[in-house]
């Protein structure tokens, strides 16, 4: 792994923990994860993490356009979806 892939996974470590601590809302998390995964470029990587995102990007439109707060499902879904995103950034600095 390059030095430049390991700063952006690094960078969407941080995100995950500032999200999960409250300090940024869902649509800066999916946001700036979406321009750092953008950012490393690699088809490899954005396969795995693509689905990830479109599914948060899914909820946070639906979250935005309604102008509501998640639901108990969706909480769910979006802690899973961070969870297997910090799962597999967890593979790529081990």
């Amino acid at each position: 792994m390059y030095d430049f892939e390991f700063r952006q996974i690094t960078l969407m470590q941080q995100i995950i923990e500032d999200f999960k601590i409250g300090c940024i809302s869902l649509n800066i998390f999916v946001q700036k994860t979406e321009a750092l995964i953008s950012a490393i470029d690699r088809d490899e990587f954005s396969d795995l993490t693509d689905p990830i995102v479109l599914d948060l990007e899914v909820i946070n439109a639906a979250l935005l356009d309604e102008g509501r707060a998640p639901t108990d499902e969706e909480n769910q879904s979006i802690s899973n979806a961070v969870s297997n995103l910090r799962n597999i950034l967890s593979g790529c600095v081990s």
